[in-house]
């Protein structure tokens, strides 16, 4: 005759008799370091004897599944926070431009060591005659170049503790509770915050 808890609460048991015959569903509650059966019945009683002799259910086993679903679920938190703190240093703008900053600051390198070719140069003329800005080409190269690299910096920053925390995360092995993976990422969260805060913040 063997009994195990049927969830995480120990509020439920399935119970195998003498026959191998398992019967699930037996509700029971914790009484300080005692289990007590919640109620009464010949299936009931024939657990209770089991006990009262130092028999002890098995553990609640999470179900794989549900396992792998709590860890894929934490993993996307850690990926939608990372792209929001990218978001939060580019602004609202278009998927399709950003396609094109590469290029951008391709042209801008290019034109700063006076290496552009007529493609690159119209690329940043265009920017400037559209855009309408109140400085020069190698004003406009400049400016390109300066946020390339801030936003080097800031990516290689979000991508690290983008990393750390999945491997935190791997580091819980293969069945993390919930409130573990909490933790994990509430950790994470603060540190990004305030490596960002500081990203932010002008130099003196």
């Amino acid at each position: 005759m063997t009994a195990r808890f049927l969830n995480a609460n120990e509020t439920s048991l399935a119970w195998t008799d003498a026959q191998g015959q398992e019967w699930v569903g037996i509700r029971c509650r914790r009484d300080g370091a005692s289990l007590v059966v919640v109620e009464d019945g010949q299936l009931q009683s024939a657990v209770k004897a089991w006990m009262a002799v130092g028999n002890v259910p098995s553990a609640y086993v999470e179900p794989t599944g549900v396992t792998a679903a709590r860890i894929a679920a934490a993993k996307a938190r850690v990926v939608n926070f990372a792209e929001s703190l990218a978001d939060q240093i580019t602004g609202p703008v278009p998927a399709a431009e950003k396609l094109g900053w590469d290029k951008k600051e391709q042209a801008a390198r290019a034109h700063a060591a006076g290496t552009a070719t007529p493609i690159q140069t119209a690329l940043l003329q265009g920017e400037f005659e559209t855009v309408g800005l109140d400085v020069d080409l190698d004003d406009l190269a400049a400016k390109i170049i300066a946020r390339a690299d801030f936003f080097t910096v800031a990516v290689a920053k979000i991508a690290g503790i983008r990393r750390r925390t999945m491997a935190a995360i791997d580091a819980l092995g293969a069945t993390p509770t919930q409130e573990q993976l909490e933790a994990t990422l509430t950790a994470a969260k603060t540190e990004a915050e305030v490596a960002f805060a500081q990203l932010m913040t002008p130099s003196p």
